[in-house]
């Protein structure tokens, strides 16, 4: 704050630096963050202090809350593996927010803006039917409770969020929900949800039904708590255990012997058990490992990395023998004069917020099968671009139904040189159902002349390869290019050459000039780098073999698939060509008369 305290914040209609705005956030009393570290025998202890010196404003005064006690917390299934518990005053919550914003307002706006402020505020008032400060906290009490129920879910994925607060008074905390429901029912864009009140056993429920959502989120009433959760099972289940039909849960030894080493008085208690967390990365172990094995690894290997795997399946420990030495995490919120201090005890480290074992399994799971999944999604993209080349190759043969040639590499027009001229491309915008844009195509000016510059604008997406990025001012580049032969001249040679390919700047090719075969001769290949638009002449659209490497090399021919390219032949059929094709196959496969025997590729 010392360095960047005077510097301003821009823009704002009245001047503001950054000490004026930590300071409307009360973080101006914000003195520092402590972190300490350690072990005590099997423990892994932690101690983060934030120093925020009473009397605190803004912000920071969200943290005066009172102690917890043990006995206030609500019946949670006797099976959870994690909670966070915690005391807050709502009203105070809600009205120094409202504060802090009226004042970041004014501050940025100028005092003038501030009546606009309270104009909101009294719009809110006329919508919610009452003061916000009321509608969002009349009714409700202190203590909060997050926490984890795994059996709640339709599918085992052993993490079920439960919301649960305390209740002051039902009727008043009935009333302002049915005045937030019918506000959000009239919402745009509401059609697809219905709410749906009920009332069983004494309990008043409010039920979310979604079109085509897998869950009915559910809010629960009862006389001293309210519950918030994403199936109806799980509400009903709490109600079962506030009237003892259910077992609640009660601190096991582990947990009483945490919290007589942790401070007496808190304002939070948080409570998770990681085994859970890594049976499941456990079990999850064989398919991450074997998806290393067969699909990130080999490409590795592909791309010149000498890798293998540092261990195998055999050498993890078992899910028993990994979790036996485990025990409850445990972490405490202290409020004092001095700030806000978090001591924690655990068996792992981790995150003391909710789940610490599924908060560990997250990211490993995330690293283990994050190539996995990249590569199915290449796999998908690779399959589009595949369905793509299909296309313009039937196209290519109803062109040639029709014209009995394949489309001349550029159109005729003496006036402009190949680069400026129409593409093939666009010849073939008929055959691909866009015969309208193709109608407004001045056929006698440059691609990008006149009304062609806007056409040359048009999006296609058959001309592009998901896998491919672009720049953002092409959107209609263009990801494939004809082939037109062996040699940096091969799109100007006669069609009698032997080093020649299926398109050129002024050539015709027939089906009957290919004699190597059509199912020899590469006609479109995937293009390394986007060209500038699918209705551009020149190299844009036309390539040949010239400089080796052949494939990602100077020609630009290649693609972003992994391992190769894949090319439309002659006959239609597309296949996927090695990067480590020897070059003397490539030359053979680009050329439509050249005699050459083609080789393995």
């Amino acid at each position: 704050l010392q360095q960047f305290g005077q510097m301003p914040v821009p823009p704002a209609k009245t001047p503001m630096t950054i000490a004026d705005l930590v300071s409307v956030f009360g973080l101006n009393g914000l003195k520092g963050v402590t972190v300490q570290g350690g072990f005590r025998g099997v423990e892994t202890r932690q101690l983060a202090q934030v120093l925020a010196p009473s009397p605190r404003t803004g912000l920071l005064k969200l943290l005066e809350q009172r102690s917890l006690k043990m006995d206030e917390l609500p019946p949670m299934p006797g099976n959870t593996d994690s909670f966070t518990a915690f005391t807050m005053d709502v009203r105070s919550a809600v009205d120094i927010t409202l504060k802090t914003a009226e004042e970041l307002v004014t501050r940025i706006e100028g005092p003038q803006e501030s009546e606009k402020f309270t104009q909101a505020m009294d719009r809110a008032k006329q919508v919610l039917g009452g003061d916000p400060r009321d509608v969002l906290s009349a009714g409700l009490g202190d203590v909060f409770c997050l926490y984890n129920d795994p059996t709640s879910m339709p599918i085992p994925m052993g993490i079920g969020p439960v919301l649960c607060a305390g209740v002051s008074d039902r009727t008043a905390l009935t009333n302002n929900l049915q005045r937030l429901l019918n506000v959000v029912q009239q919402l745009p864009n509401t059609s697809k949800l219905s709410i749906r009140e009920s009332e069983k056993d004494g309990q008043t429920y409010f039920s979310f039904s979604i079109e085509g959502a897998p869950i009915v989120p559910t809010i629960m009433v009862t006389d001293t708590w309210m519950v918030v959760s994403l199936m109806p099972g799980a509400a009903q289940s709490f109600a079962a255990r506030l009237a003892g039909r259910l077992p609640k849960w009660e601190p096991n030894a582990d947990v009483t012997a945490a919290l007589e080493e942790l401070p007496k008085e808190f304002t939070s208690l948080t409570v998770s058990d990681p085994a859970p967390g890594y049976n499941t990365m456990m079990m999850w172990a064989p398919m991450a490992v074997g998806m290393l094995e067969t699909n990130v690894l080999p490409q590795l290997r592909r791309s010149g990395h000498d890798v293998e795997m540092p261990f195998s399946l055999q050498d993890l420990p078992t899910a028993a023998e990994l979790t036996a030495p485990m025990f409850p995490n445990v972490a405490v919120n202290v409020v004092d004069d001095n700030g806000v201090a978090t001591h924690m005890r655990q068996s792992v480290p981790g995150i003391p917020i909710g789940n610490v074992g599924s908060a560990a399994v997250i990211p490993v799971m995330v690293a283990l099968l994050l190539p996995a999944v990249q590569a199915a999604r290449e796999a998908a993209r690779r399959t589009q671009s595949r369905n793509n080349l299909k296309q313009i190759g039937l196209a290519m043969h109803n062109y040639h139904d029709v014209f009995s040639h394949f489309p001349q590499g550029t159109v005729d027009n003496p006036d402009l040189k190949p680069e400026q001229r129409l593409s093939w491309v666009g010849s073939l915008l008929p055959f691909l159902e866009q015969v309208a844009l193709y109608n407004q195509i001045d056929q006698k000016s440059a691609w990008n002349a006149g009304p062609n510059l806007r056409i040359s604008q048009t999006r296609i997406p058959v001309f592009q390869n998901p896998s491919q990025t672009r720049p953002a001012n092409q959107p209609a580049s263009i990801d494939y290019v004809g082939i037109s032969g062996i040699g940096p001249n091969s799109a100007e040679l006669p069609i009698t050459d032997r080093k020649v390919g299926i398109f050129g700047f002024h050539r015709k090719t027939k089906i009957r000039d290919i004699t190597d075969g059509t199912s020899n001769t590469i006609a479109v290949a995937d293009a390394a780098e986007p060209g500038e638009s699918y209705l551009k002449g020149g190299t844009a659209t036309i390539r040949g073999f010239s400089q080796q490497p052949y494939v990602n090399g100077p020609d630009g021919i290649g693609s972003p698939h992994p391992g190769g390219f894949q090319v439309l032949f002659a006959d239609g059929s597309v296949r996927f060509v090695s990067e480590n094709t020897d070059p003397q196959t490539l030359e053979a496969l680009a050329t439509i008369h050249g005699g050459e025997r083609v080789g393995d590729f």
